[in-house]
Order: C-alpha cells, then sequence, then structure tokens
C-alpha cells in the first residue's frame, strides 16, 4: 500500500455531502498523485455509504471502510454540532494496516485547492504528528498544561510508527477516561494535550481557517507574522478549513471563500451519471 498516499476522514451522516465535496475537491486539485482513503465509519447509513462508495470509484480511489467500536472513548464529551465521530481520529492507529507509516487525517469543512506532495513530503522524525497552529488564549494553556503553541486538528499529518512505538493512542484514551474535565474542544484540545512538545508546525498554508478571512478582527499581528506572509497565505492556500460555525452550506454564512464550497458539491445525480 506505500505506493499510495494515504488519507484518513471520519464522515457521519450530517457531513457525508461536504465530505465528498472535499474529496471532490481532492480530486481535482490532485490528479498526479493515488490516493488510499481510509474512512472511519461512525454507522454512515446505507444510502449515505452508497453515494460516498460511488464516488470513491468514479474517482479511482482505493479506500477501505472501518467500522469504530466507541467503547473505549465512551465518555469522550460531545455537543449540538460535535458527534463522537470527531474522536474517530484518536484510534487511527489501531485500525490502519502496520505497513502504513504516515497518514494525513483531514476534517470534511475544508476544501483542496492544490497539489499536496510537498505536505507528504515533510519529515515528521519523532513527533506524533504535524499540524497548523490555531491562536488561542492564556486560558486555553493554563487548562491544558501547554508552555507553547496549540495546534488545530482538522488537517494532521500523522506518524503512525511514532503513534505506535509510544502507545500514543493509550495515552489519549487515558486522558478522555481520567481528565475530560479539561476537555473544551473535543478531540483537538486531547490531542493537544498528549501530544504537547511532540508535534511539529506546518505552515499556515495548509490549515486556512476563517480568522484569515475576517481582517477588521483578525489581522497579521493576530497570529504573529508578517502582513507580506499574512496577504501570501490569504491569496494562496492549499487548504481552506471552515471552521467556526460560518459554514457555507448555512444560510447566514459570510464566509468570503463559500464559492469554493459549491464548485466542488455534487448532488447524487452528478455522482451517478456526470463528469467530475
Amino acid at each position: 500500500m506505500n505506493e499510495y498516499h494515504h488519507i484518513a476522514i471520519a464522515p457521519d451522516n450530517n457531513y457525508i455531502h461536504h465530505g465528498i465535496a472535499m474529496l471532490h475537491s481532492l480530486y481535482k486539485s490532485n490528479q498526479n498523485l493515488n490516493f488510499y482513503i481510509h474512512i472511519l465509519d461512525s454507522e454512515l447509513n446505507f444510502k449515505n455509504k452508497i453515494k460516498l462508495k460511488l464516488f470513491l470509484k468514479r474517482a479511482k480511489f482505493k479506500y477501505k471502510i472501518y467500522p469504530i467500536d466507541h467503547s473505549k472513548i465512551s465518555n469522550a464529551p460531545i455537543s449540538n454540532h460535535i458527534s463522537i465521530a470527531a474522536y474517530n481520529r484518536l484510534l487511527i492507529s489501531s485500525l490502519l494496516s502496520k505497513e502504513i507509516d504516515k497518514v494525513l487525517y483531514l476534517d470534511c469543512d475544508l476544501i483542496i485547492l492544490n497539489d499536496l506532495l510537498a505536505l507528504f513530503e515533510i519529515q515528521l522524525n519523532s513527533n506524533y504528528l504535524g499540524a497548523v497552529e490555531e491562536v488561542v488564549n492564556e486560558e486555553v494553556k493554563l487548562r491544558l498544561e501547554i508552555k507553547n503553541n496549540y495546534f488545530n486538528s482538522g488537517v494532521l499529518l500523522i506518524n503512525l510508527n511514532q503513534w505506535r512505538i509510544l502507545n500514543f493512542e493509550s495515552k489519549l484514551i487515558h486522558f478522555i477516561n481520567n481528565q475530560k474535565e479539561k476537555i473544551v474542544s473535543h478531540d483537538q484540545d486531547t490531542l493537544n494535550f498528549c501530544a504537547k512538545g511532540k508535534w511539529l508546525k506546518l505552515d499556515y498554508t495548509y490549515n486556512v481557517t476563517h480568522f484569515f478571512y475576517y481582517p477588521e478582527k483578525y489581522s497579521h499581528n493576530y497570529f504573529n507574522i508578517s502582513n507580506e506572509e499574512y496577504l501570501d497565505i490569504k491569496s494562496n492556500p492549499v487548504i481552506i478549513h471552515f471552521t467556526s460555525q460560518d459554514k457555507p452550506w448555512t444560510l447566514e454564512s459570510t464566509h468570503p471563500k463559500s464559492d469554493l464550497y459549491f464548485k466542488y458539491i455534487l448532488s447524487f445525480n452528478q455522482i451517478l451519471f456526470k463528469k467530475f
């Protein structure tokens, strides 16, 4: 399986269409790469599973579906908009074949606009993962006992070898079951607590969150980068991540890049009959 570039996703029934849109953008922007899609399945219903399989076959993606046993993380906090599926990524090292040493985990609420080869070629060395920093206040760092930076968990370049060697999955599960009072931002807090000091900071362009598109609130100073870098990231994103409640598919959305989502969303009729 190592001739493929491995992608993992964890759509639930509420996010299956957004997940297909994300995979469609992956297909369109990376036709030079062969992908193997690992689907961490949170009880997708029959109709949604058929839609996903049809798309994957038409896109000529290799894929495997993994039923998830949530019994180990049944205590994990969830909310109105975050289901238990958000925690599926924490179980990834025991699900995927030991032949796979690196996988790119992608949330379903993002769009891929450029080639991912350079991202896959990043060396993680002894780090658990590579991720993009998210600016948070000191209260968050204090709660999670973080001295340095905090990352967004929507795009994760995961070092499966290190997860297995250091039994990282067990650390994540132990944290959920023994310190869940520290968890506010679900899987993201869990990963940040357990991976502190052992993650590689990736360029912002690999996970351009909504903060970049509201300059009246978040300028280059907010990210502690130069204005030139800030403008370049906004102009040349590799991955746009529709974080916050301002999703393109909501009626009240004001996200200036919403049109990119609608460029890639597919109806069932398109999945069945039309060229992508």
